[in-house]
């Protein structure tokens, strides 16, 4: 089983200039996901299940802008 904290600080780690590599699979990771049907927090808490945010502001935010990416395209496509 792999360590959630660990995963976490993959997924966070940036800026995206200098982690390009890491910055795509973030967004890879991102689209596993379908958050259709869901509201905001439920979409939330099943993007934040999969892994522990780390501690420092400007990874949650990486993950936040890349979550935050994803809701938006689903729920976008659902409207149209």
């Amino acid at each position: 089983k792999l360590d959630t904290d660990k995963i976490g600080l993959y997924l966070s780690k940036g800026p995206k200039e200098k982690y390009p590599f890491i910055s795509e699979v973030l967004t890879e990771f991102c689209k596993l996901f379908s958050f259709e049907g869901l509201s905001f927090s439920e979409a939330l808490r099943m993007f934040l299940s999969t892994f522990r945010l780390p501690g420092e502001a400007q990874c949650i935010d990486r993950l936040m802008e890349s979550f935050a990416s994803r809701l938006f395209e689903v729920q976008l496509v659902q409207l149209l």
